[in-house]
């Protein structure tokens, strides 16, 4: 993975760039990055960079390339799946995966990763057997006389036994050895494991970014790649699953009408619950990712509408069934937290397979409480 290869994140790279001319590299970095926005890419280019600067030779340089260099290490996380047995899971038994994933996934996250391997319904966790291999292969000297690299993908997803076995390693790190940890949640995280590391933040894309990388790369629109970019809120990987399921923006806008609409009127008519109701059955019907995708959509909408609300700047959706200005006034600070907290762990809920008619039909109960608080409270 080449600098040039990942979108933006100018400052992050010039950042990165300069620790290795200068030969400041810290033993231990904490990438903090949000989904979609290119944590892993970057963790990967850095390591060729280092590797590279170590020892400037082209095989190395196409070993680098194709992840397949013997002084980085990988570590992310795995579980047991139909060819490997719970007794021997660990990251070495999935990492010709692995490769495959981030070159046909580049902005890929966790439940992408898990679905690719065919465990979509797992945790994925980073257990002991990890952290002794890594342990293990530090033990010796580099292959090529520089430095040991080893990249840590959700190092949050650690169980307690290898988040101990690392933070010895962090404390005592080989010489010339390298650890990156990519994460996205930074809380999940031991403090320890924190106070040991460099941190570098990694900010979402800017709405115009994840646009103009639409246009470029799927041959769509402005109009809806800006859609597309609101929706997604500066994650690229988001961005490009709505892409290449684009026609949906469309029937999305209509179920989230008649969903709102039916939601507001179900407080006092009984056939609006009705409706509430087989909405949900319809949507429960609907693939997975089709249904998070459409919670995506509609917390956007939300958000929008509270933008418009509090005169925040002109709205950047261009949908043709919502009347901004009537359904604006009913979303307001009084209720978006906790609808957007619905949603969210609605979102949560489906990542997790749970039942989704139960799901759609709970948030949907609930988001009819909240769309009339503001009117309670001015009563």
């Amino acid at each position: 993975m080449s600098w040039d290869k990942i979108l933006g994140q100018e400052k992050v790279k010039h950042l990165l760039i300069k620790s290795i001319e200068l030969d400041r590299l810290s033993h231990a970095q904490l990438f903090i990055s949000k989904e979609g926005s290119g944590g892993l890419l970057l963790a990967l280019a850095y390591a060729k960079a280092i590797i590279e600067n170590d020892k400037k030779n082209q095989t190395t340089n196409s070993i680098v390339n194709e992840l397949n260099h013997p002084d980085i290490h990988f570590i992310f996380p795995n579980n047991s799946s139909t060819k490997v047995k719970a007794e021997k899971t660990e990251s070495s038994k999935y990492l010709s995966q692995f490769r495959d994933f981030i070159k046909t996934h580049p902005y890929g996250n966790l439940t992408d990763w898990l679905s690719f391997i065919d465990i979509e319904k797992k945790q994925g966790i980073i257990n002991v057997r990890d952290a002794e291999t890594i342990i293990h292969k530090m033990s010796f000297k580099s292959y090529e006389g520089g430095h040991k690299i080893v990249i840590i993908w959700y190092p949050e997803n650690m169980n307690s036994q290898a988040a101990n076995k690392l933070l010895k390693l962090l404390e005592e790190p080989p010489l010339q050895s390298v650890f990156i940890l990519v994460s996205e949640n930074i809380n999940a995280i031991l403090p320890t494991i924190i106070s040991r590391c460099q941190l570098v933040k990694i900010n979402s894309y800017k709405v115009e970014r994840v646009s103009s990388y639409l246009i470029d790369t799927k041959n769509i629109n402005q109009e809806m790649a800006n859609n597309l970019a609101v929706l997604s809120n500066g994650n690229l990987n988001k961005a490009i699953k709505l892409a290449e399921d684009s026609p949906e923006s469309i029937e999305f806008e209509n179920y989230f009408v008649k969903w709102v609409r039916s939601a507001f009127m179900a407080k006092k008519n009984i056939v609006a619950l009705k409706e509430l109701v087989n909405w949900s059955n319809e949507i429960s019907l609907w693939g997975r990712e089709k249904q998070k995708n459409f919670i995506t959509f509609s917390i956007a909408v939300f958000r929008e509408a509270l933008l418009n609300n509090f005169e925040l700047g002109n709205c950047k959706f261009n949908l043709q069934t919502i009347n901004w200005e009537t359904f604006s006034s009913y979303i307001n600070g009084a209720n978006i937290e906790e609808i957007l907290n619905e949603l969210n762990k609605a979102h949560y809920h489906i990542e997790r397979n749970v039942n989704a008619k139960m799901v759609f039909l709970d948030t949907s109960i609930k988001i009819t409480r909240y769309l009339h608080k503001q009117q309670l409270q001015n009563q």
